[in-house]
């Protein structure tokens, strides 16, 4: 390897750490936004199981998990009133 071609690694991973420093708390914050939205859409799942006794469902999709996700037990609970008054 010549030193034309050691530069340019270097370069190259010198860039891509810079790459990694920059978008790590995007990336993090991401990553916490889709382990809240299985969690959300777990919950819906255990909903739907209990809810299924009484005749209560609603709806698990990506829209649905990512509000219970992002908003916790307060966007649950939205989800099911807006379920019970809008029918």
């Amino acid at each position: 390897m010549d030193l034309t071609s050691a530069f340019w690694y270097a370069v190259g991973i010198i860039a891509a750490l810079v790459f990694v420093q920059l978008f790590a708390r995007q990336l993090e914050m991401l990553l916490r936004v889709l382990g809240n939205s299985i969690v959300g859409g777990m919950a819906l799942w255990l909903l739907n199981i209990v809810g299924g006794q009484v005749g209560f469902h609603l709806a698990l999709n990506p829209v649905t998990a990512g509000i219970t996700g992002l908003l916790g037990v307060p966007g649950l609970i939205s989800l099911v009133l807006m379920r019970r008054i809008l029918g």
